[in-house]
């Protein structure tokens, strides 16, 4: 019973590890797509707005945006939402940052040098050109950090957010899938640091509501 947080650098492999963790563990994944529709749906039925869900949902959230505080709130409430539910994966959306006083939330990070990045990524989205690669990787790590630390503060990229950080340059995808469903399994009974687990977080009975149909609508569709 434990919550999984996975931040990835763009090419790193941090998404199919996400997956094989969570198929391995049998607990279930979200990502961006499955929280901005939840946030959608809340916002607007929080504040009386219609959102709308679209693919560049995440566009929204510039640290210039007057509505800054209650956007970062409602995603704070969205994701500790979600960790509520336990036996979770969630990939992103600054979800370490979130639920860092948790003790029962193992945080990861998956990362590996540019050039070795930008090769996968050539790989498996099929991308020709070298500097077409190299500019989704370099654009995505500034998205990523800025997000991270204009809402929270945080360093996208400090190995003292997490509590594991995996270099796939130098360990594969394979073995880092096997250690980090090793290390969830093997995460003490008992709190060490804190007495907050994620089974003390309160949820919105709307919110609940929303979430609850929004990841069996997704379990209906995988």
């Amino acid at each position: 019973m434990a919550v999984v947080t996975i931040s990835r650098e763009t090419g790193s492999g941090g998404r199919y590890i996400a997956e094989q963790v969570a198929q391995r563990l049998g607990y279930r994944l979200v990502d961006k797509t499955i929280i901005g529709r939840i946030y959608s749906r809340y916002a607007g039925a929080e504040f009386g707005i219609e959102v709308g869900y679209v693919p560049d949902f995440w566009t929204r959230f510039s640290p210039t945006d007057e509505r800054r505080a209650r956007m970062v709130d409602t995603l704070n409430r969205v994701v500790l939402a979600l960790a509520h539910q336990d036996n979770v994966v969630i990939l992103g959306r600054s979800s370490f940052a979130i639920l860092a006083d948790y003790a029962d939330v193992l945080h990861v990070r998956i990362q590996a040098p540019v050039q070795v990045r930008i090769k996968l990524l050539m790989e498996r989205r099929k991308i020709a050109s070298v500097a077409q690669a190299e500019a989704l990787v370099r654009e995505s790590d500034r998205v990523r950090a800025g997000f991270v630390e204009g809402f929270y503060g945080s360093r996208w990229d400090s190995v003292h957010s997490f509590n594991v950080v995996l270099d796939t340059s130098k360990i594969s995808e394979q073995l880092a899938i096997d250690w980090l469903v090793q290390a969830v399994k093997a995460l003490p009974a008992q709190p060490r640091f804190s007495p907050r687990t994620v089974s003390t977080i309160q949820v919105d009975p709307i919110l609940a509501s929303i979430l609850t149909e929004e990841l069996n609508a997704q379990a209906a569709r995988q």
